[in-house]
């Protein structure tokens, strides 16, 4: 059986997973100063339907996201590249909707994402998936573990394959 143990504070998001391996993994997200935690554990089980697993989370530098995965292969994700593809229902609408007739209409904050936006919170999602909130104020989307290794094939995110023994 394994054991996660999740320490959550407002904007902030940790976690230290006892993985597959045998290793820990954190999801460390800077946290302000003097913020209580609570500590809530859980456990699972490893199912061969599972997708792969993320063993490490953080901030690469102020504007990208590096998840190192149980297969060895680390991902790094532009945030803005992964709030522009946000899976939620009101993105995915805005994305794929037909170009308004008046280019001088006012813009939905949804179309507007600044190549600043950080994410401010990381949340596990089950076994499947994260949530992030960003600093432009989204909160909705749900990133599956799948959904983030099919967007580490686009060209503006890098990936690299570290041996495994």
């Amino acid at each position: 059986m394994n054991k996660t143990f999740a320490f959550i504070a407002p904007f902030v998001y940790y976690a230290a997973v006892n993985n597959f391996a045998g290793k820990a993994v954190f999801l460390n997200f800077a946290a302000p100063k003097g913020l209580a935690t609570r500590f809530m554990p859980f456990d699972f089980d490893r199912d061969d339907s599972m997708p792969i697993l993320p063993t490490n989370l953080k901030k690469a530098d102020d504007h990208t996201l590096q998840i190192d995965w149980e297969d060895g292969v680390t991902t790094l994700y532009p945030m803005d590249f992964l709030r522009r593809n946000c899976p939620c229902a009101s993105c995915d609408e805005a994305r794929f909707a037909k170009p308004a007739s008046n280019p001088l209409r006012v813009l939905q904050p949804h179309e507007i994402i600044s190549a600043q936006v950080t994410i401010t919170e990381a949340e596990v999602m089950g076994r499947y998936a994260l949530h992030f909130s960003w600093s432009d104020g989204h909160r909705e989307g749900i990133y599956t573990f799948d959904f983030l290794r099919e967007l580490a094939q686009n060209p503006v995110c890098q990936i690299r394959q570290t041996k495994t023994e």
